[in-house]
């Protein structure tokens, strides 16, 4: 997936969203405790682990959540156009 920005994000914030989501790992890890097969079976899903975190902020970064980030689209070109016209 490709993404754009607008306005680029400052260093502080950089910082600030890796302190986030540490904390949240670490707040998760008091609510679902892991066992070291639990911990394995996430390490063996880490690609859906990771799919899933980014499917999260880009859900949640949007500022209006009734749209969602579109990654491709289809577009149908009649045959007979003509771009010049």
């Amino acid at each position: 997936m490709t993404t754009g920005s607008i306005t680029p994000t400052t260093e502080g914030q950089e910082v600030q969203l890796e302190r986030v989501v540490l904390d949240t790992v670490r707040e998760a890890r008091k609510v679902v405790i892991l066992d070291k097969n639990g911990i394995q079976r996430l390490l063996g899903n880490g690609g859906k682990f990771q799919e899933g975190v980014i499917a999260l902020l880009a859900k949640l970064s949007v500022s209006d959540d009734r749209f969602e980030l579109l990654n491709s689209f289809e577009l149908t070109v009649p045959q007979k156009y003509t771009h010049s016209t």
